[in-house]
């Protein structure tokens, strides 16, 4: 009755481009705090749907591609738009930050356009490596950049601190570098350090200090 082709992994990339999505109006809304949560929560979609994809017995070849259209076509909204409108509606949003957003978007869809590539023409994608640096990687910088805020940091010293971790991330996207793919261990390393940062930050964040200290800049900067 519908076009596409419903399954879990589908379902579950679906999800996290919906909880990106609710990360964006609650940045709206100046409420980081859910911001930053579905925004994490869109990031462990991403990590989740490939192993269901992979675990979906009787998938046809157009199943696969549409899998691999979809997800990137989510991950550019999740984890190439989503950080930008939250550090938008933090505050940054100068001139130069507009550039520096427009070059993330750009180094993001140039990225997941050149794996996209790689899969179509069957390129070894099983290799012990990434060329470039996964674009899901914003969820961890933007939280950290997030956690710093929440710590104290002056908004106008975090300004130039986005900037440059974006204008670094979105370089990493199209670097052509290799970068091995995590181990199992290295991965619960990395989701455990997440976990740390989020959980700081919500404490941190759960005063009123942090967003008066936002919501004043704004003001200063308008």
């Amino acid at each position: 009755m519908f076009i596409g082709f419903i399954n879990l992994a589908n379902l579950i990339t679906l999800g996290g481009l919906c909880s990106a999505a609710i990360a964006m109006f609650s940045a709206a809304n100046h409420n980081y705090c859910l911001a930053l949560t579905f925004f994490l929560l869109a990031g462990v979609c991403d990590m989740t749907d490939g192993t269901a994809a992979r675990r979906t017995p009787g998938r046809t070849d157009r199943a696969k591609v549409y899998g691999v259209q979809l997800d990137s076509l989510c991950d550019m909204v999740s984890f190439g738009v989503t950080p930008c409108v939250i550090a938008w509606f933090l505050g940054y949003d100068t001139f130069f930050d507009i550039i520096v957003y427009l070059l993330f978007f750009i180094a993001s869809a140039t990225r997941l356009a050149y794996f996209n590539t790689l899969t179509m023409e069957k390129a070894d994608l099983s290799s012990k490596s990434f060329v470039g640096m996964p674009i899901p990687f914003s969820c961890f910088s933007t939280a950290f950049l997030m956690m710093l805020l929440a710590l104290g940091v002056a908004p106008a010293a975090m300004a130039w601190a986005f900037r440059a971790v974006y204008l670094l991330v979105a370089m990493l996207y199209v670097l052509r570098v290799k970068i091995p793919k995590p181990s199992l261990k290295v991965a619960i390393c990395f989701g455990a350090v997440g976990l740390v940062i989020y959980i700081i930050t919500m404490i941190q964040w759960s005063g009123n200090s942090v967003t008066t200290a936002i919501e004043n800049y704004i003001t200063l900067t308008a």
